[in-house]
């Protein structure tokens, strides 16, 4: 069946949408929305078996009823740091979010945090090694180039890489020791 698209008024209610998209929805096997779903803002269920959703669209100022096999594809809103496009129930300033390009983010509490692109990840913050005695330091499971901050060598707390054998200061790649 070709693709049919139908055109609302900024006015238009949920519930004269949903009747609409349902007659359109009658005659036909899919459903697209007159707009991309990257320009969706908020996504909220309209059928209690979840095969659809209703997506608001800020540019259209308008309600978009759209089928989920069709958001199954994996598109998403783009977002921004203080509104990714991918967030959770009850915390929507936490998530993942389009940055540009080939670069995602990665936001908490509407501030972000992280950026990945695709030759480098980009801290905003410190990042905090996991703590250790000497005698706690992991040797299965991990690989080469693990980090931990030791904190009880024999010279104070140090910083600490796995070189695949043997836990090394990170300061003159002696191994870690107590006495």
């Amino acid at each position: 069946m070709a693709k049919q698209t139908i055109t609302l008024s900024p006015a238009a209610s949920a519930d004269n949408l949903y009747d609409a998209f349902d007659k359109v929805n009658d005659n036909n096997d899919e459903l697209y929305a007159a707009t991309d779903i990257d320009a969706a803002t908020e996504l909220t269920t309209v059928d209690d078996d979840v095969d659809a959703v209703m997506a608001y669209d800020d540019s259209a100022a308008a309600l978009r009823k759209v089928k989920m096999k069709n958001l199954a594809a994996g598109r998403m809103p783009q977002g921004s740091e203080s509104a990714p496009g991918l967030r959770f129930v009850g915390d929507d300033n936490t998530g993942i979010y389009y940055v540009s390009a080939d670069k995602i983010g990665i936001s908490t509490g509407g501030t972000k945090r992280i950026d990945i692109d695709d030759d480098q990840t980009e801290f905003t913050t410190p990042i905090q090694l996991p703590s250790y005695t000497i005698a706690t330091l992991p040797t299965s499971g991990i690989g080469a180039g693990a980090m931990a901050y030791v904190t009880d060598d024999i010279g104070g707390a140090v910083p600490t890489f796995y070189d695949g054998s043997t836990w090394r200061r990170v300061t003159d790649r002696a191994a870690v020791s107590v006495s």
